[in-house]
């Protein structure tokens, strides 16, 4: 992992080096996020809405106006959130006590570096590169809801589906394409999608976690806007 970061930033300074026109910009917006992966059961993991914001700069090449490299440094907010099925608790007499519904909303905080390559078609900007991600904070709050006949409603911590912080991949590689609508002054609203390529956990075995997400990767929608600062 230190040899792709040590890459990346080998790159982006190439770039810099050889480009006489930069530009840098600001960018913020929301994400919708979940993790994929094999065995994993959909119905059971379900999107977040989060949010994210950082800085970019916009490398333009002599000879051309429809390309240029635009590497960022952005704070993301991703994760998930997860459900039981409503489960019904009865008496003695099987008379209805409550049901109950366990979820838990994990959140993971990362600090992505994008490398897009821009393709300029009017007002449409494509974008298409690879991303290194470093995961900077997680959080994973589990409740449990009991609904009693009446309705009542109570709601308690619970233990369900808490992933141990030790267990988590510190690095992700991935993935990101999109587009923007961008105007001569360099007010742009963009989507873009990312995907990961890195499992979330990181195989430590002797790390219990109830239960494990071994075949679990990021994957999140972003809705953008962005604003690159004139020359």
């Amino acid at each position: 992992m230190k040899k792709l970061l040590f890459l990346a930033l080998l790159i982006g300074n190439g770039l810099v080096m050889q480009a006489q026109d930069f530009r840098f910009g600001l960018k913020g917006g929301f994400n919708y996020s979940d993790i994929k992966g094999k065995d994993l059961n959909d119905d059971m993991h379900r999107s977040k809405i989060g949010w994210h914001a950082g800085a970019m700069v916009n490398i333009q090449y002599p000879g051309n106006t429809w390309f240029s490299v635009q590497p960022e440094l952005i704070y993301s907010r991703k994760g998930y959130t997860n459900y039981s099925p409503k489960q019904e608790v009865r008496d003695a007499s099987n008379n209805l006590l409550y049901t109950a519904l366990e979820g838990g909303l994990v959140r993971l905080n990362y600090l992505d570096l994008p490398i897009m390559l821009n393709f300029k078609t009017g007002v449409v900007i494509w974008e298409l590169g690879p991303q290194i991600s470093y995961l900077v904070g997680y959080r994973n709050d589990a409740m449990i809801e009991q609904t009693a006949p009446d309705g009542t409603k109570t709601t308690l911590s619970s233990e369900f589906r808490r992933f141990s912080e030790d267990r988590l991949r510190k690095f992700d590689v991935g993935l990101a394409t999109g587009f923007r609508l961008e105007t001569q002054n360099g007010v742009a609203l963009g989507l873009r999608f990312n995907q990961g390529f890195l499992k979330l956990d990181n195989g430590e075995a002797a790390i219990l976690t109830v239960p494990r997400a071994p075949n679990g990767v990021n994957q999140h929608f972003q809705v953008f806007a962005s604003y690159l600062i004139p020359e």
